[in-house]
């Protein structure tokens, strides 16, 4: 399944009592309607942990397939899982299962869902050694993603093998509740990888303010980071890069027509808000992935039209071709399996060029130029081909780490810095 590769008496007093009338008022956000999505998880895996079942818009998938956040999550307990299974008898490998558990989401709006989940590894219980127990925690975006270990699951199409489409919809004036969904995790989903966690590393005398007057792009150098401590558990040993695909002819992808072939991880620069350690991104001020109704727009190039909505600002950049060298054979050709697909290849440093070309990424697929690049604070995230991100600056910025009970790393409060002019 490559897609896979989230007292009786009592009984009878509440049967024979009649809800209440519910009246809505005036007031709309007293007056929403809400359904329930429910359903079961089915495990086929030897992996323990605890189980998570993520909730996100059909229209705003996850990475890698777009970059929604999940708009609400269930969790289930190892034990409520797996039962008697959890632990393994002694000289015995984990049993595959299948293990079933049921799972529900209480207050779904109207519209259109996709279920994704994970399986929370905890090796501990297998008895590893040394052994990773269960750390995603959703409160801090260094702790709310799968690592190397976890097994992914979904709710797919039982003949397509597609994402599965949840619809919430209105019958007589009422949602329809959802029920019977199947969300299914297997070993072939198992996450081959850590997350990109990285540090900057500037150049000899460069510092973190993007020289505007200059036409040479600023070059920083994203090392993998470390971090075993406390909650967070995080060791890539490299960063795995790879084209994003073929054409018909061989070369390597270029979807934006921009020259440049298209690559993972992917890399965004986007603007942050003013305040200092913030990590909040400008015109998304609850931080749920969806630019805010009302915002900061800016002027876009010469010739172009606004759209008289708040932007996504982000700078253009990409990795140099010295980083690039490495998908390529030494005749020049990009590397490839025997299936003819880009072969993914670790190293150990990305080197990261930031243009002095600011743009709306409003609108992924088609960004537009804005007449300069505004000013202020810029974060760096980079996506991989499994989905998984890290982005800097984050809750281990040594100035607010502590009291959040998260470890303080250097370099983790990094901005490229954009002057006024």
């Amino acid at each position: 399944m490559r897609m896979l590769r989230l007292a009786l008496v009592s009984l009878v007093t509440l049967a024979a009592c009649e809800p209440p009338p519910v009246v809505p008022t005036a007031d709309k956000r007293q007056n929403s309607s809400f359904a329930r999505v429910e359903g079961s998880v089915v495990v086929q895996s030897a992996a323990r942990g605890n189980v998570v079942v993520l909730l996100y818009s059909a229209s705003r998938p996850p990475p890698p397939q777009g970059t929604g956040r999940p708009m609400g999550f269930t969790f289930l307990s190892a034990e409520e899982v797996f039962g008697d299974d959890l632990v393994p008898a002694p000289g015995k490998s984990p049993s595959s299962g299948p293990f079933t558990a049921r799972f529900s989401f209480d207050t779904v709006p109207e519209g259109s869902y996709l279920l994704r989940g994970f399986i929370d590894s905890d090796t501990c219980i297998v008895g590893a050694d040394p052994c990773r127990p269960s750390d995603w925690l959703p409160w801090y975006s260094v702790t709310a993603e799968v690592n190397a270990g976890d097994v992914g699951g979904a709710a797919v199409d039982p003949l397509t093998l597609q994402p599965r489409i949840i619809e919430v919809r209105e019958e007589g004036g009422q949602l329809v509740p959802v029920d019977q969904v199947t969300v299914t995790f297997s070993d072939s989903a198992h996450v081959p990888i850590e997350r990109p966690s990285f540090k900057v590393e500037l150049l000899p005398s460069d510092t973190s303010v993007l020289d505007v007057s200059s036409a040479q792009p600023k070059v920083v150098i994203l090392k993998p980071l470390a971090v075993k401590e406390g909650s967070v558990s995080t060791a890539p040993p490299a960063f795995m890069l790879r084209y994003e695909g073929f054409d018909a002819t061989g070369k390597p992808l270029d979807t934006n027509g921009d020259g440049i072939p298209e690559v993972w991880p992917k890399v965004l620069v986007r603007k942050l808000t003013d305040t200092p350690h913030s990590l909040t991104e400008e015109n998304d001020l609850n931080s749920d992935g969806v630019l805010d109704a009302e915002g900061v727009e800016y002027p876009l190039a010469p010739g172009l039209e606004a759209d008289g909505a708040p932007d996504r600002v982000v700078l253009a950049a990409g990795f140099l071709p010295e980083t690039l060298a490495a998908l390529h054979a030494q005749d020049g050709k990009p590397l490839a399996g025997t299936d003819g697909k880009p072969l993914a290849v670790p190293v150990t440093q990305l080197q990261l060029a930031i243009t002095k070309r600011a743009l709306d990424a409003r609108d992924l697929t088609r960004p537009l130029p804005l007449a300069a690049i505004p000013a202020g604070r810029y974060g760096i995230t980079l996506v991989s081909f499994t989905g998984q991100t890290w982005k800097v600056p984050n809750e281990l910025d040594p100035d607010i780490a502590e009291p959040l009970g998260l470890p303080e790393v250097q370099g983790q409060e990094f901005t490229v810095q954009v002057p006024l002019r």
